[in-house]
């Protein structure tokens, strides 16, 4: 697997950042060929965001960065959102992820 991940800044609070996730970026990043999963974390001591796409194959990820970065349509709707991109996206192969494993409750 292969994560694409970024820095942005993105004007406003929490609730700004997140109504803009929901509405338009998680239904278009949820329709991309070989999506499997995204984190979005908040810098706490920084103005900044930070993304984390994971897609199934390094061409996945080279294509999310194709349609996504710096295509006209979605340049406007981060504009008009006033979201700036910090640095270049950038591609990184997943080597191991780990989870928390959870028992059930025997009942």
């Amino acid at each position: 697997m292969y994560a694409v991940d970024a820095m942005w800044s993105v004007p406003g609070g929490q609730a700004e950042w997140m109504a803009g996730l929901e509405a338009s970026v998680i239904p278009f990043i949820t329709t991309l060929p070989g999506f499997v999963s995204a984190r979005f974390t908040r810098n706490l001591s920084e103005q900044c965001n930070h993304s984390s796409l994971v897609f199934e194959t390094k061409e996945n990820a080279e294509r999310f960065i194709e349609v996504s970065y710096p295509a006209p349509e979605r340049t406007e709707a981060r504009d008009d959102a006033g979201v700036k991109l910090l640095g270049k996206m950038a591609i990184h192969e997943v080597l191991v992820e780990v989870t928390a494993v959870t028992s059930g409750s025997a009942g």
